[in-house]
């Protein structure tokens, strides 16, 4: 491995170690780029991460974010947001870019 590819994956190691500290989900800097304007700045045409994590959370009525994805290449787009609830149960829900739940996957 070259020692460019050796520091950007320290970087990423460090980001997620920190991010994993305060309590947060890691998300990518590929992630980081989807805002309100939508992926990769392509127009209005998906929520943000923030208001898909609010709309998964309130789908199975609260827990703990796990883990966000913006699942870009399905059809349709969606964001899968995984959460454990407080009881111990393990979900999976699709929030689509309007913010409506598409699909709620209840795990363990």
């Amino acid at each position: 491995m070259s020692k460019i590819a050796m520091f950007f994956a320290g970087i990423l190691l460090v980001g997620a170690t920190m991010a994993q500290a305060a309590g947060r989900p890691f998300v990518s800097p590929a992630e980081q780029q989807f805002t309100a304007a939508g992926f990769m700045g392509q127009g209005a045409s998906c929520i943000n991460k923030g208001t898909a994590e609010k709309v998964a959370l309130a789908a199975v009525k609260g827990g703990t974010v796990v883990a966000v994805v913006f699942e870009g290449g399905d059809n349709p787009r969606h964001w899968s947001v995984d959460i454990t609830h407080k009881d111990g149960t393990d979900y999976e829900v699709w929030v689509s870019c309007t913010g409506k739940v598409l699909t709620i996957i209840k795990g363990n």
